[in-house]
């Protein structure tokens, strides 16, 4: 008895730690408005597969996410992500997106690179949709978080092969603390609105 509680415990100290808690409830929390330019066409299970990724990163904090193609009908707070290819950027080696930081419309647009996300999930094996819905994800976390890059979890900045086997296994994410930031900085903005 004493050893499954131990393990009991030690299982939901971990749990909390990776923040994979259970998400809130979608009518509680704050909610994420994300508008997708897809720029290059990406195939459909390749794109649903990544929305799928951001959605679970995000709920898995306590924030919903709705997801538009059409900008006439966003919210003020709406976020915008292209996915688009490195051709007209001067990038260094590695970065598969950037956040345009700054006052709106720039400091909500965020960029995913797909030509670099596809050369990450091959080096790595992963799916396509898998490495493009944790770089969306993390680079969405830069507009909604204060500060930069951590030396571990979602936002850290190079994903080395141990972040890609988290990755791989769905548990990379934000911490309880980012978490929380980002409730409250999505609520400030619904609150501006």
């Amino acid at each position: 008895m004493r050893r499954t509680s131990r393990g009991l415990l030690a299982g939901t100290t971990l749990t909390i730690w990776l923040g994979l808690v259970a998400p809130a409830s979608a009518d509680v929390g704050p909610t994420l408005h994300i508008h997708r330019i897809d720029r290059i066409g990406i195939p459909d299970e390749i794109m649903n597969e990544a929305i799928g990724d951001v959605t679970r990163i995000y709920e898995q904090i306590g924030v919903s996410v709705k997801w538009s193609e059409h900008h006439d009908a966003d919210p003020v707070e709406t976020l915008h992500v292209i996915i688009a290819t490195t051709d007209r950027w001067h990038l260094q080696p590695g970065i598969m997106g950037i956040a345009l930081q700054g006052s709106p419309p720039v400091g909500r647009t965020v960029y995913a690179f797909y030509d670099r996300i596809l050369e990450a999930a091959n080096s790595h094996r992963l799916t396509v949709g898998c490495v493009l819905g944790n770089a969306i994800a993390h680079e969405i976390g830069h507009l909604l978080l204060p500060g930069g890059h951590t030396i571990n979890g979602l936002m850290r900045d190079d994903w080395d092969p141990e972040q890609m086997d988290r990755l791989r296994a769905g548990v990379l994410g934000f911490s309880p603390r980012q978490g929380a930031q980002i409730r409250a900085r999505l609520l400030e903005l619904e609150r501006k609105q």
